[in-house]
């Protein structure tokens, strides 16, 4: 269990449990309250976010599990540098995820109902920038980690689940449009967006295995200051003064 904190694996674990459980939990609370219709119509995933009580838990949740996000994304960014160096790939995926990151708490804090178009932006940069930052990964996993740093299962693993999450995508955008002609396409619209989502989610959970390897971290701090000394001191004393390293 030490071993496992320390490798800071669990960060993608936090990510997963807060969403994959917390969506269905928003789900089940919204079908039990008849916020949303039951199986077999399926909800959109913002559709269990918008009514109370279910709304504060969707809110919280994915606000947390965008902080999660965020510290798995910038963890792996530095084990790519650190394994391999730094690219120009590796900064995208980086910028990318920060945009997926600030998408997931749009939609958590603008419902759709009250504020539709700050949740539209926001389901499109999380939605959107997740599968582009899963095919980043997947060329950083194929030309940059394997096979030296992992095999090639692990690229296939994550090349089916970016281009299921890329399938998902298409079909949900396609089925939107269709919506406004038949609106029994909308079930299939949701369909397709929670195969999306969970795919993205499922997607983050593999950066585990390159996780795991990472034993420990520090802290490097610099305090810089303006001393100004009368009295004469060594150098040695002088670079103390004006420079502290923690690390």
């Amino acid at each position: 269990m030490t071993s496992f904190f320390k490798s800071h694996c669990y960060w993608p674990f936090v990510f997963f449990v807060l969403l994959f459980f917390g969506i269905l939990t928003c789900y089940g609370i919204s079908v039990t309250s008849h916020h949303v219709p039951s199986l077999p119509e399926w909800p959109f995933v913002s559709d269990t976010g918008v009514a109370t009580p279910e709304r504060c838990i969707f809110t919280l949740l994915f606000s947390m599990a965008a902080f999660a996000c965020l510290v798995t994304m910038y963890l792996y960014y530095k084990y790519v540098i650190h394994q391999h160096h730094q690219t120009k790939t590796n900064k995208a995926a980086l910028v990318v995820g920060c945009v997926v990151c600030f998408g997931m708490v749009m939609v958590g804090a603008f419902q759709w109902t009250v504020v539709l178009v700050p949740h539209m932006i926001g389901a499109f940069l999380a939605c959107g920038g997740a599968t582009l930052y899963s095919w980043l990964i997947v060329h950083i996993s194929r030309r940059q980690l394997a096979p030296k740093v992992h095999g090639m299962g692990v690229v296939y693993c994550r090349m089916v689940i970016a281009l299921v999450e890329s399938i998902a995508a298409t079909l949900f955008l396609v089925a939107l449009v269709l919506w406004k002609v038949n609106e029994k396409y909308r079930s299939f619209a949701a369909i397709a967006e929670w195969i999306l989502i969970y795919g993205a989610i499922l997607f983050l959970l593999t950066l585990v295995y390159d996780l795991r390897r990472i034993k420990d971290t520090s802290l490097d701090l610099v305090l810089h200051t303006d001393y100004t000394v009368t009295s004469p001191v060594s150098a040695k004393e002088d670079d103390r003064l004006n420079e502290v390293s923690v690390t």
